[in-house]
């Protein structure tokens, strides 16, 4: 359990020590995503006043946002980027995980670094047999998608800006097993589900 969930921990904030060089980037392409959302899937709804957002997550699932070891891990491998957990919550049963990162605090040049170089940021171990990137916007939020796949485990990255801006970081850990057309269908309702309360 605490493997996993250093695992997870670290493939959240591996990426975020990058500095960019130069601060040009390309025009985004605003490609409109649209996600079917199963609410029998993602059947709690969850309100947050400081990132002024909502989304829904599987009732099911086991918070461990507030979990001691959590942020103990969280705390050391972190502790020198402006990073703040939010949510850590999953079905550790399956192996499956997410986590959701404040990333306001986070300079805008980190992410641009990682748009240009993210095979190497992503996957400087060789970890990942494939990482692919694409971006799209989705009901106001404009988003990078990072997805890193092997033969056991597959982990979606999405970070979500607001007007251009870092908002959070969303990771989704879900094995390669029997299951996975379910545990995609999880996250696209997830991603389906976000929205803004401003």
């Amino acid at each position: 359990m605490i493997n996993l969930l250093r695992f997870s921990i670290f493939v959240i904030v591996v990426t975020c020590f990058s500095r960019c060089q130069s601060s040009s980037a390309r025009t985004p392409n605003r490609l409109e995503m649209g996600f079917a959302v199963d609410s029998q899937l993602v059947n709690r709804v969850v309100r947050d006043t400081s990132l002024k957002i909502s989304y829904r997550l599987p009732a099911r699932w086991q918070d461990m946002t507030a979990d001691e070891s959590v942020n103990s891990i969280f705390s050391h491998d972190s502790s020198h980027h402006a990073m703040h957990l939010v949510r850590f919550a999953g079905d550790t049963a399956v192996k499956l995980m997410l986590s959701l990162t404040d990333i306001r605090a986070v300079p805008d040049d980190n992410y641009k670094e990682l748009k240009r170089n993210y095979h190497k940021l992503l996957n400087g171990d060789h970890r990942w047999s494939k990482v692919k990137e694409s971006d799209f916007t989705k009901d106001g939020f404009y988003v990078h998608q990072y997805m890193m796949t092997n033969a056991a485990m597959v982990n979606f990255r999405l970070i979500f800006f607001r007007e251009m801006k870092p908002l959070v970081q969303l990771d989704f850990q879900a094995p390669v097993d029997s299951d996975f057309a379910n545990h995609t269908k999880i996250l696209e309702s997830i991603i389906g589900s976000f929205n803004s309360i401003l």
